[in-house]
């Protein structure tokens, strides 16, 4: 089957068997009415012994209903009920984390052809599976193993992080230990676990304590295959991470994915006194990601852009119409530990931030500097794109830049082709900050027609559109192109080969 008709035929699927238009988790499925009869196309898991009582363990009726339906190309029902279905983790599996040694717990095993669907039921895990002093990691939803035609409509996702704790040394350390409702992990045979062709709408992911709610891929093998065609929509992420320093809502292992009219919130920020929380909301780990129209609040960064040791290049991000409220940052190009496994060299290549609407709160981070984009990765990135973005920095004490450009003294390979152009700045103590931890050119940057207001005088600020600095001598940028800048300052006089004017 070609491409364009593989395609194709994941959307008419997508188209049929989406069940409303809810935003934000709200599901509005009113019509659409299950059967108590087998031979139907939809299932439901009553019909399985399931009893939604909040108190009944329906862990097994519903994997037998998943089962049932998967092998005979039937969709799964589960209707809602006054209370909850309670779900127990009592299946051992092995996943990446683990080497494969079957220690996590899991309450739902995925299938091929596993289409759930609901009109917003809470499926809810048990309390005390894992506690502070007996931590471990479990999953809602799980697979290590490859899957195709996967589809979740309707459903609320409560891991009831509060009652499965996971770190006992809080405020000093936290177990950065996986509770995801939707995850695929491990490598078999040289495969890595993941899906193509994966829906995801219309759900609500809630109370998760550890890293992550949705995992496409976890694998720690070099050159495995890589899922594609994910569409994540209409969901909403909410009080996720609280035990643990290390929480990404998404991680985004997998190729042509489009991520829109989702809403990312927390209660409270990301504490940078105990690192817990909300830290990153969506991450970039595969070519053609499409991440727009989303609400992001209380996280301490938007997006990651950065690896996967699969292929030898992420392309073709978009991300864009966007509206966040951050602590540190929006988006961040991490690509870092490449000298070790399981991280490798890769490029990544051609993206686009723009119309993003980014507030950048007063709330402390442990980072220098604030900023709407950073660029602080050994192989920079190639062909970034990032113009008519507005950001708010309500900071009083630490300064926020627009952007920062870091040449760190291990860098493998410097920055080439950025044009940051027509953004709008308040707030802020700096425009673009260029830094060289090592002698090392970089080449064709242009910064033209921003409109960066009055710059705040804070500590650390310089109060110009574009600095350039280091401890090292030597480093430039060659084919630096300035329109409409008030102010360029250096620490070096070679620092910038400048190709246009200030005002």
């Amino acid at each position: 089957m070609n491409k364009a008709k593989e395609i194709l035929i994941f959307l008419v699927m997508c188209q049929f068997l989406s069940c409303g238009t809810g935003i934000y988790g709200k599901v509005i499925n009113e019509n659409f009415t299950p059967t108590e009869n087998i031979d139907k196309v939809q299932v439901s898991v009553l019909r399985f012994g399931a009893k939604g009582d909040g108190i009944t363990d329906d862990s097994r009726a519903i994997q037998d209903c998943i089962n049932y339906c998967a092998a005979n190309k039937k969709m799964v029902f589960i209707p809602k009920t006054a209370a909850f279905y309670l779900l127990d983790c009592k299946q051992l599996f092995g996943d990446e984390s683990t080497m494969m040694a079957p220690t996590v717990k899991v309450a739902l095993e995925m299938r091929s052809d596993m289409h759930i669907f609901s009109n917003g039921a809470t499926l809810k895990i048990k309390s005390g599976i894992s506690s502070a002093k007996n931590p471990v990691p479990m999953r809602m939803f799980f697979s290590n193993d490859f899957l195709e035609n996967i589809s979740f409509n309707g459903l609320i996702l409560d891991m009831n992080g509060q009652n499965n704790l996971i770190s006992p040394n809080l405020p000093k350390s936290s177990n950065n230990f996986t509770q995801s409702q939707i995850i695929f992990s491990g490598t078999k045979a040289n495969i890595a676990a993941g899906a193509n062709n994966v829906l995801i709408e219309n759900c609500g992911f809630i109370n998760n304590a550890g890293v992550s709610c949705i995992c496409f891929a976890q694998s720690n093998k070099p050159n495995v295959m890589v899922g594609k065609n994910w569409v994540i929509r209409k969901n909403r992420f909410f009080n996720n991470g609280f035990n643990s320093s290390d929480h990404s809502s998404i991680y985004a292992w997998a190729n042509n994915v489009e991520c829109y009219d989702n809403n990312f919130a927390n209660p409270s920020m990301f504490s940078s006194k105990n690192n817990t929380g909300g830290l990153v909301a969506y991450e970039i780990h595969g070519s053609n990601q499409h991440f727009y129209n989303n609400v992001i609040s209380n996280y301490y960064q938007g997006l990651w852009i950065t690896t996967n040791n699969s292929q030898p290049a992420i392309q073709g991000t978009q991300i864009y119409d966007n509206k966040a409220k951050v602590s540190a940052m929006f988006a961040e190009f991490y690509n870092a530990n490449l000298e070790k496994a399981p991280f490798y060299p890769i490029d990544i290549n051609g993206v686009d931030i723009y119309r993003n609407i980014v507030t950048i709160t007063d709330d402390a981070v442990n980072d220098a500097t604030k900023h709407f984009v950073r660029i602080a990765s050994k192989i920079h990135p190639l062909n970034v794109n990032v113009y008519n973005n507005t950001v708010i920095g309500e900071s009083k004490t630490q300064n926020t830049a627009f952007a920062v450009v870091v040449i760190l003294e291990n860098q493998e390979k410097p920055l080439e082709n950025l044009i940051i152009q027509n953004n709008i700045g308040r707030g802020l103590g700096d425009g673009i900050l260029i830094y060289w931890g090592k002698k090392m050119d970089m080449s064709n940057i242009e910064i033209s027609n921003n409109d960066f207001g009055i710059y705040k005088s804070l500590k650390d600020a310089h109060n110009v559109d574009v600095f350039g600095y280091g401890p090292s001598s030597g480093g430039c940028v060659k084919n630096l192109v300035l329109k409409e800048n008030n102010k360029i300052l250096t620490d070096n006089n070679s620092r910038f080969l400048v190709n246009g004017r200030l005002r």
